[in-house]
């Protein structure tokens, strides 16, 4: 309650709308890539140069939007040099960036592949420290349908790389059709908080698994996710187009049952499991911040994440009051079974496990025995728990669509 307090407190001394300055107007110029000769690198720069001045704080929310979006670049750069094709309806968080094909992709190997996670995740722990020292007032207003991604390293404008189209396919906004339609965001003290979550949402990802040794998954199911891979165990025969229907034959199911058999990873780094939790309490925390600081705007300007009086430029979802507060709730809950004060049910048992322990008192990842629930009998306890009911909540507050509306809030 006190972190919450503080948070409000905060925001409503942020209140009203802020007026872009020149270093709002340099970050949208190098995200717009209206610099010649410029891209996100030098953008960077330029931003983190001009952040040095502890007064301007829109220089700081600057370099923390560059360094994001150069940390997305770079991670869909790596996969396009591999060739990634990920097959249809496989919900891996990492592959969701839609790269385009790469007609002469490079061999990946595991140790490549643990690279590019590793050099993602270096990445977003730059631009969340960028972001942390934001203070104060800011606003950045960006064309998203004006930045492009140069996910091919070509130098060259793709449309394959335009935000506002990559943003739509990942339902995280509802786009406008046109390419050449503006859709201008202006991202404010709110959206630093919101985006400084994200990155810790997806740096709890990579820590967990980089945490782990999943050697023997990639060697057995890389080929169906990329062309040209060292010593991979699959069809030479077929092409790489065939090789990606993970259920089209029955070569392809076979390969889908060997690769849930290989998700039995050992710990082999146990600190990033504790950095991946934190990370995770830090998504909640950020959440309440952005939150307070969204609640106590007053002007209705071109807003990501709207409060109940203002209407939003991203046009996902519907956001009242009722879906703030239900999310703050999950956020609550979430921290809750992150510090091992409430427990998480488990279809199989009559107790629930302790998820704090689960990151502090390691064992192999077997996702088939978490699915059995062997995997959950060390940490069994007694206590409150989560509940049936709970989630029955969640998804009436946020009408069926609870992990929308998780992926846009964060």
């Amino acid at each position: 309650m006190r972190r919450l307090a503080a948070a409000l407190a905060f925001a409503l001394a942020l209140g009203g709308p802020a007026a872009a300055g020149p270093s709002a107007d340099l970050a949208r110029a190098h995200l717009e890539g209206r610099v010649a000769g410029a891209g996100l690198e030098q953008g960077v720069a330029a931003l983190a140069a001009k952040a040095a001045d502890p007064r301007d704080g829109e220089a700081r929310f600057g370099e923390g939007l560059l360094r994001f979006a150069r940390a997305v670049e770079r991670w869909g750069q790596a996969q396009y040099g591999f060739g990634l094709r990920p097959p249809p309806g496989v919900p891996m968080p990492m592959t969701r960036l839609p790269v385009p094909p790469n007609p002469n992709p490079q061999t990946i190997d595991y140790a490549a592949a643990r690279a590019a996670h590793a050099a993602f995740l270096a990445d977003l722990k730059a631009a969340e420290a960028a972001l942390a020292r934001v203070d104060g007032e800011a606003k950045i207003v960006v064309d998203l349908n004006a930045v492009h991604l140069d996910l091919t390293s070509s130098g060259k404008v793709e449309e394959s790389g335009r935000l506002g189209a990559i943003l739509a396919a990942m339902r995280m906004a509802s786009a406008p059709s046109g390419a050449a339609e503006p859709f201008e965001v202006a991202f404010d003290r709110g959206d630093a908080a919101w985006l400084q979550g994200y990155c810790n949402l997806l740096s709890a990802f990579l820590e967990f698994g980089l945490a782990h040794d999943w050697r023997e998954t990639f060697d057995i199911s890389a080929h169906r996710f990329y062309p040209k891979v060292a010593g991979a165990a699959g069809p030479r025969e077929t092409d790489f187009a065939r090789r990606r229907e993970m259920f089209g034959d029955s070569s392809s199911l076979a390969d889908a049952i060997g690769l849930l058999h290989t998700i039995r990873w050992p710990v082999v780094e146990p600190a990033r499991l504790i950095a991946a939790r934190d990370h995770l309490k830090r998504m909640a925390q950020l959440s309440r911040v952005s939150w307070a600081a969204i609640l106590a705007e007053t002007d209705d300007d071109r807003e990501w994440l709207p409060n109940p009086k203002q209407a939003g430029a991203a046009r996902f979802a519907p956001v009242g009051q009722e879906q703030i507060d239900g999310w703050l709730m999950v956020m609550g809950e979430i921290e809750a079974a992150l510090e091992g004060r409430k427990l998480v049910p488990h279809w199989r048992w009559e107790k629930g496990f302790d998820l704090s322990r689960v990151f502090t008192e390691p064992r192999p990842f077997d996702f088939v025995l978490w699915m059995t629930g062997h995997a959950a009998l060390p940490y069994l306890a007694d206590g409150p728990s989560l509940s049936q009911a709970d989630w029955a909540r969640w998804q009436s507050i946020f009408r069926g669509n609870f992990f929308g509306y998780a992926l846009w809030f964060n």
